[in-house]
């Protein structure tokens, strides 16, 4: 089964990401744009895991005793040679200790763990294409989104969540199957 570990935010948060996401829409005439459902900030993707080690990925979060924290959803981001766009994530350390925590507990039991430099982000759009009236790189048009921009989004991040990926239907789902509060 595929899996990551994720924060997920509150249903007020995730409508004021979807206002901002909906700014995406005068710019860009098509995109797979994040669902409603599938907002969420990835803290640890774990892959395809045999599902025999669900119990140690379980208990590996579970041992995380760290306290509620505060996120502020910033500005809009792009990664290099992609026609992807994100939300940048402002938080307290806490969010960067409990990756730290993971990556490390993780990588001890034998998974497979990206290493790079933890990037928060919320993914609001992939495959963007800009309608034919507009001459603005991407990169443009995320400086230009931002200089617009009049106000951070805040939340309360209060449990961890392990979040199942698949496709139902032809759909691509989230399913939390397993959280821990954060105290």
């Amino acid at each position: 089964m595929r899996l990551f570990i994720a924060i997920n935010p509150d249903t007020d948060t995730k409508e004021k990401i979807l206002a901002k996401q909906n700014e995406l829409h005068k710019y860009f005439c098509k995109g797979n744009f994040s669902r409603y459902e599938l907002l969420h900030l990835t803290v640890i993707f774990l892959g395809e895991i045999e599902p025999n080690r669900l119990s140690l990925v379980k208990k590996i979060i579970s041992s995380t005793e760290l306290p509620k924290f505060d996120v502020s959803i910033k500005e809009f981001g792009t990664f290099k040679n992609t026609n992807l766009c994100w939300l940048a994530i402002s938080a307290d350390k806490v969010l960067y200790t409990l990756y730290s925590k993971l990556q490390q507990e993780l990588i001890e039991e034998g998974f497979d763990i990206d290493t790079r430099k933890f990037n928060p982000h919320l993914t609001i759009a992939r495959e963007l294409v800009k309608y034919n009236t507009v001459d603005l790189s991407l990169n443009e048009i995320i400086r230009e989104l931002n200089k617009n921009n009049k106000s951070d989004i805040n939340f309360t991040a209060d449990r961890i969540s392990l979040m199942k990926s698949e496709r139902i239907a032809g759909k691509l789902t989230y399913t939390e199957i397993f959280s821990h509060p954060l105290i």
